[in-house]
């Protein structure tokens, strides 16, 4: 708009000095020329008012777009923060789970060790002996001598013994990985409440 005004004000002068060349002698320019030159200067002037306000408007939009695009960004940076975390929490969640899984197969192989049927039987038909010496006189006479029922008394306490120990390992174990269970699900809650207040501040 601009250039445009000024391409017609030079127009206009370059026809005011082809009409009237410039004499010393001559005297004031006529009210036609200074009419002429004084519309120009007008539309050269609105010109530049009116590009003025297009490129003050311009200014404004790319103001409130440079602001919308820092917000944006700014949830973004925000969202890639939440991420990482819950990546991190994720990783750790793994971990505790192989810990887990660990703690589990242990456990596992003793009780199957504990409950297996060859083992089990044995042990069955050793305190059924044990009784019977102990309880069955004639048993006793016939099967054993005077001096193997210490012995095996000494066999069923050690086999009680062995069995209570294997319990308590495995009740010591499950209370661990009940510990850590609640552990990573605290974990887990702090996490998703902070996650939550940082929703709740983007959007305020």
């Amino acid at each position: 708009m601009t250039a445009k005004c000024v391409l017609q004000l030079c127009v206009w002068l370059a026809g005011l000095c082809v009409a009237r060349p410039p004499s010393p002698t001559q005297g004031p320019a006529p009210a036609a020329q200074v009419s002429v030159l004084s519309h120009g200067l007008l539309h050269l002037l609105s010109g530049m008012e009116e590009n003025g306000r297009y490129l003050e408007r311009q200014g404004r939009q790319v103001g409130q777009e440079l602001q919308r695009r820092a917000r944006e960004l700014s949830r973004l940076r925000r969202r890639a923060r939440r991420v990482d975390r819950l990546w991190a929490g994720l990783k750790r969640e793994l971990q505790v789970w192989a810990a887990r899984g660990e703690g589990l197969q242990r456990g596992a192989a003793a009780l199957q060790d504990l409950a297996g049927w060859d083992a089990l039987e044995h042990r069955l038909a050793r305190i059924q002996e044990i009784v019977q010496v102990l309880t069955v006189p004639g048993v006793a006479a016939n099967t054993a001598t005077p001096s193997r029922a210490p012995l095996n008394i000494t066999l069923l306490q050690n086999v009680i013994e062995a069995q209570a120990r294997r319990l308590a390992d495995l009740t010591l174990e499950v209370m661990i990985q009940d510990g850590l269970m609640t552990q990573q699900d605290q974990r887990i809650a702090q996490l998703q409440m902070s996650d939550t207040r940082e929703e709740l501040q983007g959007i305020f």
